[in-house]
């Protein structure tokens, strides 16, 4: 069993090696650089029977998991509009290759896919989308802002992310039929502060969502991280033969919304994803 934690640029290479020699591989997002060799290494995986997953690891923030709860028990009605934000304050540029201008840097290929990931797993492969990309400091070698906006039939989804962003208002805000929900910004890495054995792992009493409507308003509390999850399942498909939860088809999937996103930029025109096959 490999993990694939290179520099982005390196994902697809050090992958396909590893899957060529029949190695079972996971690869930190992104999963590649273009649509086209995420693909090659799904075949490749399938090829050689060896388990090929991606670190889509925000599915179990807890934040997260409150959002997929509300919705799937309707306590929001139907969903009209929703956005969600990795927002951060980072002014002054570090000397790391993150933020060098190497292949599949920046905003785009670092906190999108986890957005673009949550989307995806809420409410299925868009029909469009319209993004701005930009590099907001001076100095800025890559991407550091994001706009994606993404339409489904009733549904209008806004996906950001901001170097300049001192207080995001709000991590995810979703308007309803039944009801408005908002919620500050979490970071999920302090749930994972304490022992994932403790019964209280990744849950923060401080933390919570509020739900508006006709009634009034109250507070939701913030569901318990379960990051453990991921490495849970992965176990449980080696060993016990079990289904992965993060599949190579999801996190192409990822790519394509990435791809489109960066030709809407380009272009300065709406990409519409209904005529690609999810």
């Amino acid at each position: 069993m490999a993990i694939v934690l290179t520099p982005n640029f390196c994902h697809f290479d050090t992958a396909k090696y590893l899957l060529e020699k029949c190695v079972n591989t996971v690869v930190d997002k992104p999963f590649t650089e273009t649509v086209a060799q995420a693909k090659e290494l799904m075949k490749i995986a399938s090829e050689n029977d060896v388990l090929l997953s991606v670190f889509h690891n925000r599915r179990w923030d807890g934040d997260f998991l409150t959002v997929k709860k509300l919705i799937a028990d309707n306590s929001l009605g139907d969903i009209r509009y929703f956005e969600s934000r990795f927002d951060k304050y980072k002014p002054i540029l570090n000397d790391r290759w993150k933020e060098q201008p190497l292949s599949a840097n920046g905003f785009i290929y670092d906190m999108a896919p986890h957005l673009i990931d949550q989307m995806l797993c809420l409410f299925g492969f868009p029909n469009s989308v319209n993004a701005s990309i930009r590099q907001l400091r001076p100095s800025s070698k890559t991407s550091d802002y994001f706009s994606i906006r993404c339409t489904y039939p009733e549904l209008e989804v806004v996906l950001r992310s901001s170097v300049y962003a001192i207080e995001s208002p709000f991590r995810y805000y979703i308007e309803g039929t039944k009801g408005v929900y908002s919620t500050k910004f979490t970071d999920a890495k302090a749930s994972m502060l304490n022992s994932p054995l403790a019964e209280d792992f990744g849950h923060n009493d401080e933390v919570f969502g509020t739900v508006y409507n006709e009634i009034g308003e109250h507070r939701v509390a913030i569901e318990s991280g379960q990051h453990s999850l991921y490495y849970e399942n992965i176990c449980d498909c080696l060993i016990n033969g079990k289904s992965l939860n993060v599949t190579p088809f999801q996190a192409i999937n990822v790519m394509k919304v990435i791809e489109a996103a960066k030709q809407s930029h380009a272009d300065k025109t709406e990409i519409m994803l209904s005529l690609i096959s999810p």
